[in-house]
């Protein structure tokens, strides 16, 4: 058996890669990258002393917190949703008197005297006549 004949001009070649230029471009993008760095820690330094120049000038009355007036917003606001969500279970769940002549039942009561006699029935209430005036 003979061999096969070694191929004098390869499809490729031995170093494909040139590792040179790569190591060139790492090192000028490292040195980019530390010329931003360096540049962001100048400017937030610089805010830093505008912001403390700019703090010390605010009159002391203003830098006392003064509340908002009522409704105010919710600091907790799951805490608040759930003690809200409370409340309206207990309205809804339980008696209560209003005045003299009126009371509060619970929704799952006025539910099943709403489906065991109707919705009330009322008189209709007539639309006052209203007469255009005259305008001189």
């Amino acid at each position: 058996m003979s061999e096969s004949p070694q191929n004098p001009n390869p499809d490729y070649q031995d170093r494909d890669i040139l590792i040179r230029p790569i190591m060139y471009f790492m090192g000028g993008l490292l040195v980019v990258t530390l010329i931003i760095l360096g540049g962001l820690v100048l400017f937030f330094r610089v805010m830093d002393q505008q912001m403390d120049k700019a703090e010390a000038d605010i009159p002391p009355a203003a830098r006392e917190r003064v509340l908002p007036p009522e409704p105010r917003l919710i600091v907790d606001e799951k805490m608040g949703l759930e003690e809200y969500l409370a409340n309206a279970r207990a309205i809804l769940d339980h008696y209560q008197r209003l005045d003299d002549e009126r009371v509060r039942i619970p929704i799952h009561v006025a539910i099943d005297q709403v489906v065991r006699e109707g919705l009330p029935r009322w008189e209709p209430v007539s639309d006052p006549v209203v007469t255009p005036t005259d305008v001189e």
